[in-house]
């Protein structure tokens, strides 16, 4: 037994079913063991997935128009794709953004130079604000100290598999079963959304979002100091990643999901309020942390020209029937809307929510509507498109920077196996001839 202080009352509790890795709780052996068995599984998932990359025949590394075909690091399986057709999401900006910055302040650092200066933009500028170089992620320092293609390919396998084994363990703190858990995080890890923006630079935000989903939950359930901080360096984590607008969709998420956990609490309002103040000082104490990227970023957003200030982007929405890409890989209808569509989800993930959702479990209430709100967003529904007009919201690409969304529809797909799970195969029947 153990005690703990929830909304200012003194709790027993069990030791059984505290699940929170190194947050604070006491562990069993057993309990540990299970974790790294999980974290090789998915290891194993991926290198059955991307054994062609891994052993050096192909390659994840972006390629945009203007480089040259023969420059040292191409690969010849990226340019066979490219000349037979085939695109990259957003013209392959990673290639002329990320990773030669990453690449020269790899070259400084060997060198013993500034890594904070890059001298081949116009006169010169500093690194750190260039957040489209992500110079500042911790997930950076693999090309960093590394650098060359398969460095880079190393850098985009690790942050899916960073995605899978911190979906899992969220899923896990929902009570869901082993099992099902460890499916929801591989279809993240796998789905259309990762496999699009799995070499762009902004998904350095993404993924650490469920890193920073399971460090709330656990704080949700035992709000230590010890937990408090390891939200403020999630927050840090994701902050670092480098780009504003999907770090604003994703800890809308995160905030809503923690607000929706703390309200149902048995204490009163001041208590509840209390509680949630303190983990917003956890995000207050992050971006403290991170003014180093904060203050030299906005003073180069105040003085350079980019096309989200003043714009509509928060008004940008996508033709209806392009959602149909959610259900089809790459399929989009309005030729002249490329790009605007959903990204692939899985063939399976749809109908398994639809079968076997329990629209009366209020556990996925709040994902159910988040899911459901953005996706109204983005395709334009009136009486949601104020949101795109509010100061800051209003520079946000909703459609793009989608991964909250894309998180939230595989959480209610693991709620709905569950559910499968549990169902005597009478009663899975019955349903599916209802269906």
């Amino acid at each position: 037994m153990l005690w703990k202080i929830s909304c200012g009352k003194v709790e027993r509790v069990s030791l059984k079913g505290n699940r929170c890795l190194y947050l604070g709780g006491v562990q069993t052996v057993r309990n540990k063991g299970k974790w790294v068995v999980i974290g090789v599984l998915y290891i194993i998932v991926l290198l059955l997935v991307f054994a062609p990359v891994i052993l050096g025949k192909k390659s994840l590394y972006p390629y945009s128009v203007g480089r040259s075909l023969n420059q040292v690091g191409q690969n010849e399986s990226v340019q066979m794709y490219v000349l037979s057709g085939g695109t990259y999401w957003d013209a392959g900006a990673s290639d002329w953004i990320e990773i030669p910055v990453i690449e020269e302040m790899r070259r400084s650092l060997w060198n013993k130079e500034s890594l904070l200066w890059n001298s081949y933009n116009s006169l010169g500028m500093p690194v750190i604000p260039n957040s489209s170089a992500a110079t500042t992620s911790p997930f950076e320092i693999i090309p960093l100290l590394f650098g060359g293609e398969q460095a880079w390919n190393f850098l985009y396998i690790f942050r899916l598999w960073f995605i899978m084994f911190f979906s899992y363990a969220f899923l896990r703190e929902l009570d869901l079963s082993d099992m099902v858990s460890f499916m929801g995080g591989g279809v993240l890890g796998l789905s259309g959304y990762a496999m699009y923006h799995m070499n762009m630079w902004h998904f350095n935000v993404d993924a650490a979002l469920p890193l920073l989903m399971f460090v709330s939950i656990c704080y949700v359930k035992k709000d230590t100091l010890y937990r408090w901080g390891c939200v403020c360096v999630a927050t840090a984590i994701m902050m670092l990643g480098g780009n504003p607008q999907n770090l604003i969709t994703c800890v809308a998420l995160t905030h809503i999901f923690f607000i929706s956990k703390t309200v149902v609490k048995n204490c009163s309002w001041k208590e509840k309020v209390l509680e949630y103040v303190k983990y917003c000082s956890a995000y207050l104490l992050a971006v403290c942390w991170t003014m180093f990227f904060w203050i030299p970023f906005l003073e180069l957003f105040a003085n350079g020209y980019n096309y989200h200030a003043g714009g509509d982007q928060g008004l940008f929405s996508i033709p209806l029937k392009n959602v149909l890409g959610f259900l089809f890989p790459g399929i989009y209808f309005d030729v002249d809307s490329f790009y605007t569509y959903l990204c692939y989800i899985g063939v399976g993930v749809l109908p398994i929510i639809f079968l076997y959702t329990n629209l009366k479990d209020k556990k996925t209430w709040v994902f159910i509507g988040f899911a459901l709100l953005y996706l109204l967003k983005i395709i334009g529904f009136p009486l949601l498109q104020w949101i795109g007009r509010l100061p800051i919201l209003s520079m946000v690409n909703y459609w793009k920077y989608s991964f909250s969304f894309y998180f939230s529809i595989i959480v209610i797909f693991a709620y709905a196996m569950e559910n499968l799970k549990n169902e005597s195969v009478l009663s899975k029947a019955h349903k599916v001839k209802r269906w």
